[in-house]
């Protein structure tokens, strides 16, 4: 989001960069979306870019509508990519590795898979959570979130399916005024593409995932037959792990069997469904593909440089010759049904993220011409006459299907041009003083059939104009997909809460209703315990402002800065801050250190120092028990202060900083020495961390919870058995002293990570502000014990002999463990969680017994683990049978093992057999139908190449000349064919001239060489005769003899025995023709006598 409040903006042009070099911008832009790039050489690329620029731009003045007339950030905001970067660096920061190496996010994606999935509608608790909201289109400038994409049903364009980056598919059936969704069980609710097949609307392909900004991983294509009902796994599922982008879905509209994927690994195509995919174009990042209309034969596709076109569906590409885009990070293309034969494509730059050029092609995409590069409708400013935008994160193009000459581009804000890219005007300003969208444009496209009506999907949600642009309305009603970051739930009122959204500022709810109260990214926001009526609200740093009617309006200036000194230095990019639980008005920030109000901000007093840590404070905790404890944390530090903030003390020593990161403090408001830590990152067992002492000793709590990023930590007050609740990246878990474990508490919840949560005591509420689907609440925990109830998981269910299953207890209010394992060792265990290898092929029941003082529970799963036969595979083959003939072949053979089979070549095929395989090595690794894997490789070679030389002996003008074949490598023997239809390998009796021989080896490779008989010595005679033309020699019938110039001569024709056959005089003439029809094949010879003597010339009958 741009716009920095509620906001109008006169921002001056911005000048180009022209000394930043091409690969600075590329660095961190394309580094960040890179799962390979550590995430400090990210920071360390983009900190280069952000002080270059500022550097050579300045400091730009922008004015404020009504809030606030000057801001102290104003430059960095102007920064093509800033915010959007510091976002995605506050969501990796707590989560890499300490050696800034990514994650694996299939991490995530398999503990949702056997830790939540299978208990959602199985709990047995009433842990029912409901969606508090925003359900309405939130008025005075708020937004409802991102969207990257907006289909229509190809049979009815009032059936309307939008996708979020982190909130899942939604669908409209009344044209966008109301939404549903039915993804939020799924195990990646993030869409980046949806594809729906024309012939029947049931059928559709959902692309996961989020492609602009990352904010959620994918895992590849899922299909759906029963209209989004339900969603299964195509044959193009690829592991979370690999960070596999889809951009674009096509499906072939006169066979919709036939569906494309462009995707950041080139382009895939099924011909069946979505079974099974090939992989026609290997490699590259495919950021946009379309249909011709018309002509589904016609597939265009774009990476950030080129344009790729196929002529048979898909089968395969070929690069547009003559049109590369430089200089180019992203592109998008758009076709017209109006002209089929038009290609549009838009391209943002590698410099500063505005326009790099605008294309057009009127011969389907065979030429390009330039048509703008100079008006950016990229870029901040609405006339166009700025440089500068975010083309990597928000770029999208679409062309009128009723009038070819009219398009419209979404960037910051959307443009449209009438003539067909020569000249641009705005079409919907999403920054300014006349904004009518939410700024970011990531999806603008036309309705079906119009050239008025129009979509946008941006990061405030869904806009639609019917008259050209003139008036826009917000269709985001029902659009649950708010990026909340915080939350703060009134003590006094029950029915006010107010929570800091990504993009979308600070949003109030009162009573049913939401409304915008603070613009920008909204962050960490506080309602007083005293009353409701003072509320705070932070912006990017820790910015805090303050209300002292309910949010209705904020002061022009905050009561604590960023950017400054003291306390208006900078925080973190959500920076913490906390109320005394005994003093209303006092209140704690936390940057580099502590900073104390106890005036509500008039004033701050910086508290003592906290040494070392790698950040500024991103945790702070107090207690009701004793205001002289404070506890804060850095993500690599952990503090306390026993005297007010006088001074701290480290209690780092037994915490686990060395491999997660401290997110989340709580703190018993009874017990002054109790406090919880909560760690990010994907440590295994290292999520939450209790001390009864003050940080003194430290005891690991995190049994139960998933190996994912634990984000916060509430402690319910008063609660005589340490009542706890915990939100993380994938569900919300609840603990306490009777439950032993944390326990899923999480019925109802999408699949969705929560940021924070907050108690609303006097309903027994517990809420949950989500990062993709808005606020949630559920009532609080019963604490009373209960008899245990069994469950259990595992990480594996299936795999070859031996194999190693880990078991996790999933049991409820639990505190013995006894598991019988028949067929694996061990075959009994009494701890929680055992690991248990199987070593023998066979289906096994696994059983689990727990107990505590109330009782007992089993459960037996017939059938649980099946172990399969060992399986081996053996490639065997055939070699080329010539020299890059590439003729070989292998073939996997699989012993044992479990179907179906997955085979996976090293050159990328997914057969069991190759054909037409060069020399060089293979190696295949098979996978059956119970994960056992096996892998063989073979070497295929090939012949030496075949090739021959002639040895030859001169022909002194009376036929004897010579010539012989020296044959090298192929494969012998060798056969010979010479061009006089000799078949040996010496010739001799040869007249002086050129001749052919065709050597052929026993593979059957065949190589032609030629050789010449040169005259050396010959009489007057023989050199005459041998200046004539004699020819076809072999000849089937005549015979033409042409002496090139008039003379007189005597021919004779001889057979072999000496007898004259014909005789011809030439008579001041040049040639003559001898019938040969009549006689016998073989062979003759000429006797002509001239002036010069008598020579002799073999011809041949045949």
């Amino acid at each position: 989001m741009l716009n920095f409040f509620k906001s109008v903006s006169l921002i001056s042009a911005l000048i180009s960069i022209s000394f930043f070099s091409k690969a600075q911008q590329q660095n961190w832009a394309e580094m960040m979306l890179d799962p390979n790039s550590n995430f400090y050489d990210v920071q360390n690329a983009f900190n280069q870019y952000y002080n270059n620029y500022v550097m050579t731009h300045g400091k730009k003045t922008q004015v404020e509508n009504g809030i606030r007339k000057t801001k102290e950030r104003e430059n960095e905001f102007e920064v093509p990519g800033f915010e959007q970067f510091k976002r995605w660096e506050n969501f990796m920061k707590p989560r890499v590795n300490r050696d800034g190496s990514r994650f694996d996010p299939s991490i995530a994606y398999n503990e949702y898979q056997t830790k939540v999935a299978p208990l959602i509608n199985q709990t047995r608790s009433t842990n029912n959570w409901t969606l508090l909201g925003p359900i309405s289109t939130i008025p005075q400038d708020g937004g409802a979130g991102r969207i990257n994409f907006i289909r229509f049903d190809p049979a009815n364009s009032n059936h309307i399916w939008a996708g979020a980056p982190a909130g899942g598919l939604w669908e409209s059936t009344d044209g966008g005024n109301t939404w549903s969704t039915q993804t939020d069980a799924l195990a990646v609710i993030g869409c980046s593409d949806l594809a729906i097949d024309p012939s029947n609307s049931n059928i559709m392909y959902l692309a996961t995932g989020d492609r602009d900004a990352g904010d959620t991983y994918s895992i590849g294509v899922l299909k759906s037959i029963d209209g989004g009902t339900s969603w299964n796994t195509t044959g193009l599922t690829y592991p979370v792990s690999s960070y596999f982008k889809v951009y674009r879905l096509l499906i072939n509209p006169t066979n919709s069997s036939i569906v494309i994927a462009a995707t950041n690994d080139g382009i895939y195509r099924t011909t069946n469904g979505g079974s099974s995919w090939t992989h026609v174009v290997n490699s590259g990042t495919f950021q946009d593909a379309e249909l011709k209309p018309g002509d589904p034969n016609t597939v265009y596709a774009c990476t950030a440089g080129n344009v790729y076109k196929s002529s048979n569906s898909g089968q395969t590409f070929n690069i547009v010759s003559g049109f590369t885009i430089s200089g180019s990070v992203r592109s998008a293309i758009a076709v017209t049904a109006a002209d089929p034969s038009i290609v549009y494509l838009v391209s943002a730059n590698t410099s500063d993220y505005g326009l790099n050029g605008f294309y057009k092609s009127t011969n389907s995409a065979t030429s390009f011409t330039l048509m703008n590069s100079t008006y950016d409708v990229l870029a901040f400013s609405t006339s166009g006459n700025a440089n500068g935008g975010q083309g990597w994160y928000d770029l999208c193009i679409d062309a009128s299907p009723t009038n070819a000459n009219t398009v419209i581009v979404g960037g910051i804000n959307a443009f449209r041009s009438t003539n067909g890219g020569t000249s641009w005007s705005i079409f919907a300003a999403g920054y300014g003083m006349n904004a009518k969208i939410h700024p970011d444009v990531h999806e603008i496209v036309f309705l079906p059939g119009s050239n008025s009506t129009a979509f946008v999907g941006c990061d405030g949600g869904i806009f639609e104009t019917t008259n050209t642009g003139s008036t826009w309305s917000d269709l985001s009603d029902g659009l649950q997909i708010g990026q909340a970051y915080r939350l703060s739930c009134s003590a006094t009122n029950a029915n006010i809460v107010t929570s800091g959204w990504q993009d979308n500022g600070t949003n109030r709810y009162n009573a049913g209703a939401w409304d915008e109260i603070l613009g920008g990214d909204g962050m960490e926001t506080i309602i007083s315990w005293s009353s409701s009526q003072t509320v705070y609200g932070e912006l990017y740093y820790g910015e805090i402002y303050k209300s002292t009617n309910g949010g209705n309006t904020f002061g022009n200036n905050p009561i604590c800065g960023s950017g400054g000194t003291n306390e208006d230095e900078d925080g973190e990019w959500v920076t913490p801050y906390v109320q005394s639980p005994t003093s209303a008005t006092t209140l704690y920030v936390g940057k580099s250190k502590i900073y104390k109000t106890t005036n509500s901000g008039s004033n701050f007093t910086a508290l003592g120092a906290l040494a070392g840590g790698s950040t500024g404070v991103v945790a702070i905790g107090l207690t009701a028990a004793d205001a002289n404890y404070i506890y804060c944390a850095k993500q690599d530090k952990f503090y306390v202060s026993t005297n007010g903030g006088t001074s701290f003390t480290d209690r780092t020593n037994g915490l686990p900083v060395s491999s997660a990161s401290i997110t989340y403090i709580a703190v018993s408001n009874t017990d002054k020495n109790k406090v919880w830590v909560t760690f990010s990152g994907y440590s295994n067992n290292n999520k939450v961390f209790f001390s009864n002492n003050a940080g003194q000793n430290w005891s690991n709590v995190s049994g139960g919870l998933p190996n994912v990023p634990a984000n916060c930590i509430v402690y319910t007050n008063n609660s005589s058995v340490n009542s706890l609740y915990c939100g993380t990246d994938i569900a919300v878990y609840y603990r306490d002293d009777n439950t032993g474990n944390w326990i899923p508490y999480t019925t109802g919840l999408p699949n969705v990570v929560v940021d924070e949560l907050d108690i609303q005591y006097s309903s027994s509420k517990i809420r949950a502000a989500t990062f993709g689907r808005g606020i949630w609440e559920a009532d609080l925990y019963s604490a009373s014990i209960s008899a245990p109830t069994a469950g259990f998981t595992s990480d594996v269910v299936s795999g070859c002999a031996p194999l190693s299953v880990d078991f996790t207890s999933t049991s409820v209010f639990a505190n013995t463990y006894t598991w019988y394992f028949s067929g694996g060792s061990p075959s009994t265990s009494t701890t929680q969680n055992p690991t248990v290898v199987y070593n023998t092929a066979g289906t096994y029941p696994v059983k689990l017994v727990v107990s505590n003082v109330i009782g007992a529970d089993s459960l037996t799963i017939s059938s649980y683990i099946t172990v399969g036969p060992g399986m081996s595979v053996n490639v065997s083959g055939t070699n080329s049978n010539c020299f890059a003939q590439n003729n070989g072949s292998a073939t996997a053979d699989i012993t044992g093992g479990t179907s179906p089979f997955i085979y996976i070549w090293s050159n990328g095929a997914t057969t069991q057999t190759l054909t037409n395989l060069a020399s060089g090595g293979y190696t295949v690794t098979v996978t059956d139908g119970l994960g056992c894997v096996s892998t063989d490789n073979i070497t295929l070679t090939q012949p030496s190449a075949l090739l021959g030389s002639i040895n030859s002996t001169p022909d002194n003008g009376s036929g004897n000349g010579t010539l012989t074949c020296n044959p090298s490598g192929g494969t012998p023997p060798y056969t010979y064919l010479w061009s006089v239809g000799e078949t040996t390998q010496t010739l001799n009796g040869l007249v002086a001239g050129n001749y052919a021989v065709t050597i052929t080896d026993s593979h059957g490779c065949i190589k032609v060489i030629t050789g010449t008989v040169a005259l050396e010595n010959a009489s007057p005679a023989i050199q005459e005769i041998n200046s004539w033309l004699i020819y076809p020699n072999p000849t089937h019938d005549w015979l033409m003899l042409d002496a090139q110039k008039n003379l007189y001569a005597e021919i004779s024709l001889y057979n072999l025995l000496g007898q004259q056959i014909e005789k011809i005089l030439l008579d001041n003439s040049s040639s003559t023709l001898v019938n040969m029809s009549e006689l016998p094949t073989g062979e003759y010879w000429l006797k002509i006598t001239t002036q010069f003597g008598v020579a002799w010339k073999k011809v041949m009958k045949q």
